[in-house]
């Protein structure tokens, strides 16, 4: 079937939604889309051209969600690998800034003295530089990660959208509770970190106190992860909702098959009168 493109001009996007409805296909069929341009030469053509088939598979609502279901699922996992991660480098920096608490000992090894501090020695210092280069690594790949992830809950939320199945409370839960706090993550959080860790790396360069950016460094870590750990409760909150799917489509298969074999009773019952009658079924 042909579908004539209506040229889109209402933003720069150029989304134009094809409707799949009138075709009225069933489950486990399959949809194939392709895309023919036709130029407007008149003097030696027109050209045509074929752009790259897409397949489809049409499949249950049941079955379109729990596809997109486990899909979150292992965005959950990449989620909570990086949140692991950020915690790691958290405790890290704590045990340096625990050290600049604790007063060098004496040659004496009394340690009474409050003046000097391990953190000033040049081996703590190196310490804190090498632990900081591979913070900013660590946050950076992560940061990237994140930002992946936002990307593909944005397109589970259209792929929802697109196909009809969305509930008032499913968007809601994806945009306010997911998408949005993973945005602020992504613009605000995950930069302010990098930017505390890369004062602190500079600090150990020239030669200036670490207590500062290396509180710094914990306080943006800290709201970091505290922002992430909301996220992930909230994804959490799907496994609640595949529980209740998953009962239903139990029921709907309990339903089918008391149905088969209330037919097939009924069958027996009317064969059972035939033979009473003295006719047997062929």
């Amino acid at each position: 079937r042909e579908f004539r493109l209506g040229g889109v001009s209402n933003g720069s996007a150029g989304v134009e939604k094809f409707p799949v409805a009138p075709l009225d296909l069933s489950v486990g069929q399959k949809l194939t889309l392709t895309v023919i341009a036709k130029d407007g030469d008149t003097l030696n053509g027109p050209h045509t051209s074929h752009g790259e088939k897409y397949a489809f598979r049409i499949v249950s609502t049941e079955e379109l969600l729990s596809i997109l279901y486990q899909r979150e699922l292992n965005l959950r996992q990449r989620f909570e690998q990086a949140l692991t991660e950020m915690k790691q480098v958290r405790e890290t920096l704590e045990r340096h800034a625990a050290r600049l608490q604790t007063p060098a000992s004496r040659p004496d090894g009394s340690g009474r003295s409050g003046s000097s501090r391990a953190a000033d020695s040049p081996d703590e210092r190196s310490a804190v530089s090498t632990t900081t280069d591979r913070a900013l690594q660590t946050v950076r790949k992560d940061a990237n990660e994140s930002a992946e992830i936002e990307l593909a809950f944005r397109d589970i939320r259209d792929e929802v959208v697109n196909n009809a199945v969305q509930t008032s409370q499913m968007l809601e839960r994806l945009d306010e509770r997911i998408i949005a706090p993973l945005q602020r993550i992504n613009s605000d959080l995950y930069p302010a970190v990098d930017q505390a860790l890369g004062l602190l790396r500079l600090a150990t360069e020239n030669g200036r106190p670490l207590r500062e950016p290396l509180d710094e460094s914990i306080r943006r870590l800290t709201a970091l992860i505290a922002r992430m750990e909301q996220v992930l409760q909230e994804m959490h909150k799907l496994e609640t909702f595949q529980e209740v799917l998953e009962t239903l489509k139990a029921i709907i298969r309990q339903q089918r098959e008391l149905a088969e074999k209330t037919k097939s009773q009924h069958k027996k019952q009317l064969i059972e009168k035939l033979k009473g009658l003295g006719l047997e079924p062929e």
